[in-house]
Formats: C-alpha cells, sequence, structure tokens
C-alpha cells in the first residue's frame, strides 16, 4: 500500500488548518460575548480575521484615531495612557 506525496501533503494542511481553525474558535470563546455563538458564527469571525505581531513598545493606537479595528491579546501584554486633557488652575 501507498500514498502519492500530492495527497498525503493534502491530508496534512487540512489537519493543520482544521487545527487551527479550533484552536481560534477555543480563543475566540474565552470572550463573553462569543462564549454562545454558534461554531459556524465563531469560523466566520476567525476567517474575517488577520493575526498581527508587534514589537515591544510599538504604538497600535493612539487617543482621538478613528478606530477599524478590534484587537484581541492572544499573548503578551499592552498598556493604555490616556491623554490628561483636565486643565486645572494652580491656587
Amino acid at each position: 500500500m501507498f500514498l502519492f506525496k500530492i495527497f498525503f501533503e493534502k491530508i496534512i494542511v487540512v489537519d493543520f488548518e482544521e487545527r487551527q481553525l479550533q484552536s481560534s474558535i477555543d480563543f475566540l470563546r474565552k470572550y463573553r460575548i462569543f462564549n454562545k455563538w454558534s461554531p459556524a458564527q465563531l469560523n466566520s469571525v476567525f476567517l474575517a480575521t488577520n493575526e498581527k505581531k508587534f514589537q515591544r513598545n510599538h504604538i497600535v493606537f493612539q487617543q482621538g484615531d478613528t478606530p477599524n479595528e478590534l484587537f484581541f491579546i492572544k499573548s503578551g501584554e499592552f498598556e493604555v495612557f490616556l491623554k490628561n486633557f483636565l486643565h486645572l488652575n494652580n491656587f
């Protein structure tokens, strides 16, 4: 018995993609907003996402920018800095 290399590679790719999809669905379910969504709905969210990696101290979003993305932190840390718009008089 033998298996052609091209079929073996397709099986491996499909298996990898299925595991990646399941991992992403499990990740999304951690967020309360998604925990009651169906697998089909979560699959749609997954297919609409892109994974991004940022270097330390990279500014992802600045106060006042118009948001056009929603970020889910998969690993690592982030800090939020807010500009102080209060003008206090010295007494």
